[in-house]
């Protein structure tokens, strides 16, 4: 796992590049698996060929096995960029906690 520099300078937490399983809950849609692009204390990022909304309610459970006793924990869709020449959408994600963004200790 690598760490990646900021880039911007609202990032609070360092990104980790990750190859890792999750599973996206959203309501009134169908479950989603999909790989981790990195992650970070505060969130993460992965690519799908599903389209979000920027401000979305989703859960997320990470790492994610199927039939395993998976942990899914509030969090939105912080942002989204979408890819038109390969129709792949990244989606940034932000975890929350209880009604607001999650809080460090």
């Amino acid at each position: 796992l690598t760490p990646q520099p900021s880039t911007t300078g609202k990032r609070r937490n360092t990104r980790v590049n990750t190859r890792l399983l999750a599973c996206i809950r959203q309501p009134g849609f169908a479950d989603e698996v999909v790989m981790t692009e990195n992650m970070s204390r505060g969130g993460l990022c992965f690519r799908s060929n599903k389209s979000y909304v920027s401000g979305s309610p989703i859960e997320v459970a990470v790492p994610f096995a199927a039939g395993g006793a998976n942990i899914f924990v509030p969090a939105r869709v912080a942002h989204v960029m979408h890819k038109e020449s390969d129709n792949i959408t990244r989606v940034g994600v932000a975890y929350l906690q209880g009604d607001g963004l999650l809080r460090h200790v």
